[in-house]
């Protein structure tokens, strides 16, 4: 498969993945997503606990939702994919943080750190930029 069909492949797949697993769970089902991943700060009975997962599932679902509008043509739209590496380059140091040392989230969240990395190397790894011809 050439990079010209596998990188719309990977992010139209990121989209799929990343809306239904953080942004439609964060949305619908935080409780079981937090329960899932080990979460004990989680409190369902929080309002504010519940509209920052709200907040999250909004946000992830507009990446989503930009990732895979511009699987059509992702040399035209290199900026949607700028952002989602600005957003995970972002979210890595917030995460190594509160894993390390606030020890405010733990369990299976390692799992994030490590998709984070390997989708943002995957992207790197297709999209080289001058030998793309889309």
């Amino acid at each position: 498969m050439t990079k010209e069909r596998a990188l719309p492949l990977l992010m139209r797949g990121t989209a799929i993945a990343m809306g239904a697993s953080l942004g439609l769970s964060h949305l619908f089902f935080p409780t079981r997503y937090f329960n899932l991943l080990g979460q004990t700060n989680w409190d369902p009975a929080d309002p504010f606990h519940r509209f920052l997962a709200h907040v999250v599932g909004v946000l992830v679902l507009a990446l989503c939702a930009g990732i895979w509008h511009a699987a059509r043509d992702p040399r035209r739209y290199r900026l949607v994919i700028g952002q989602f590496f600005i957003a995970s380059a972002l979210i890595l140091p917030v995460y190594l943080y509160h894993l390390i040392f606030t020890g405010a989230i733990g369990g299976m969240e390692w799992f994030v750190l490590v998709g984070v990395v390997a989708l943002n190397y995957g992207f790197i790894r297709l999209y080289p930029g001058a030998d793309y011809k889309g």
